[in-house]
């Protein structure tokens, strides 16, 4: 339904390529989720590279990849 809040963000969501940036310029590639602060989060890409962005969490809800949740 339109208006909703997204889901939380969950250890285990899958993210979409870019993400607007937030994970640096070159973190192009999908992200698993594997830790989540009040204000951080912690990414790894497939090739294992770590990736960190600081924020609110909610933030990146928009960007999980629909159907690997």
């Amino acid at each position: 339904m339109a208006g909703e809040p997204a889901p939380p963000l969950r250890i285990g969501d899958n993210l979409v390529g870019y993400c607007a940036g937030v994970f640096g310029r070159d973190a192009y590639g999908e992200k698993r989720v594997e830790a989540i602060g009040c204000d951080w989060v912690i990414a790894r890409e497939p090739d294992g590279q770590i990736r960190m962005y600081e924020g609110p969490p909610e933030y990146l809800c928009q960007f999980v990849v629909k159907g690997k949740r």
